[in-house]
């Protein structure tokens, strides 16, 4: 009898150590559920703090540029827009050059001009790197000709690239070529085309990256939100589960 009730003694001890390794593993689990969800919301926290700093920083250089520049508000186009001062007055029709300018809808706009030929497509070349933009078809809207001169706006993210890629060389030689069905003529950019296609670049980059930034600190605000519901749950059926033992 004694032999049997060591046994039964023996089996629950066991019994009580093994539920106690179960509670401590799982336990273990808990806290580092816990841990990991810490971690990630003090990730997101950082991460909108350093966004939230940019922000400023990108705004601070924005106020310092909009002094530069002017609105064209003017009936014969759909929108305004702005551009770098001293070419308010610039007209796209007149000669071989080229505008850049910032669109209401915060867009860039490149406008290019050749005289003696036709052409739908811009290269440009700096720093031994050569960009092209999109074909811009003639459609008499964005590409339209008075006599034999051509005009063409372009936009999207290939103009976006190439004027990154002026506003990085502006001390440098910068290279335009039109081109149509073969190509029409290349010209160097000048000083004062550089200058206003750099302050116009940086105007919009500033304002992208705020934009960019904003949509971010949305998505962030939402992961985090999330994050610290569960946490809350987690804590709330963890007290309920201590109050019915």
């Amino acid at each position: 009898m004694k032999k049997i009730g060591y046994l039964i003694l023996s089996l629950g001890l066991l019994c009580s150590c093994s539920g106690k390794e179960k509670k401590s593993e799982a336990a273990q689990h808990r806290a580092a559920w816990i841990e990991s969800f810490s971690d990630s919301t003090a990730a997101i926290r950082s991460e909108m703090e350093q966004i939230n700093n940019n922000i400023i920083n990108y705004q601070t250089n924005i106020n310092s540029l909009l002094p530069y520049f002017e609105v064209i508000d003017n009936p014969k186009f759909v929108e305004k827009y702005s551009v770098y001062k001293g070419w308010k007055n610039y007209d796209t029709g007149a000669k071989t050059g080229v505008l850049l300018r910032l669109c209401e809808n915060s867009s860039l706009e490149f406008i290019a001009t050749l005289q003696g030929g036709y052409f739908d497509k811009i290269t440009v070349t700096a720093a031994g790197k050569t960009l092209s933009s999109a074909v811009v078809p003639y459609d008499k809207a964005l590409n339209y000709r008075i006599g034999n001169t051509n005009i063409v706006g372009f936009k999207g993210s290939e103009i976006d690239s190439i004027c990154q890629l002026i506003s990085m060389n502006k001390n440098s030689d910068v290279k335009l070529t039109y081109v149509g069905k073969t190509v029409q003529k290349t010209i160097i950019l000048t000083k004062e085309q550089k200058d206003m296609i750099d302050a116009t670049y940086k105007l919009w980059s500033c304002n992208n990256n705020i934009n960019k930034g904003n949509l971010r600190l949305q998505l962030l605000a939402e992961k985090l939100k999330i994050f610290e519901n569960r946490i809350q749950q987690y804590n709330s059926q963890q007290t309920n589960s201590a109050n019915h033992e």
